[in-house]
């Protein structure tokens, strides 16, 4: 075999063994664009799913700053009131109980006084 009937013979070796390789890089190329499609897909649900966290965010942060403002000062006063009322109430209650004594005493000394009045009469 000749000098340049080898180097034909190795040639076309070189590109058949390119053309499976070339083959191959193909399909790699392939299914690289499909897995970049993919991940563009899933990029763009990503930039959705950010921009719902913003809104989010920016509801918890109105949210809190409502609360801070004007549910608490409200939750403040309730509470204010209430043990204000608390307070009252049982500073009272020994008072309402002597009350309730003395009209009880009172009531048994009425009886009596109107049993002895009907008796006089």
């Amino acid at each position: 075999m000749t000098n340049e009937e080898l180097f034909i013979a190795l040639t076309q070796r070189f590109d058949k063994r390119f053309d499976s390789i070339d083959s191959r890089l193909d399909e790699h190329d392939s299914k690289f664009d499909r897995i970049d499609s993919r991940l563009d897909g899933m990029d763009s649900r990503l930039d959705g799913h950010d921009s719902r966290f913003d809104r989010i965010e920016n509801e918890l942060r109105s949210i809190k700053i409502t609360q801070e403002n004007e549910i608490l000062p409200r939750l403040q006063t309730i509470e204010s009131c209430y043990l204000d009322t608390y307070q009252r109430y049982v500073s009272k209650s020994d008072q309402i109980d002597k009350m309730q004594y003395d009209i009880d005493s009172l009531k048994i000394v009425v009886a009596q006084h109107s049993d002895i009045l009907q008796k006089d009469t």
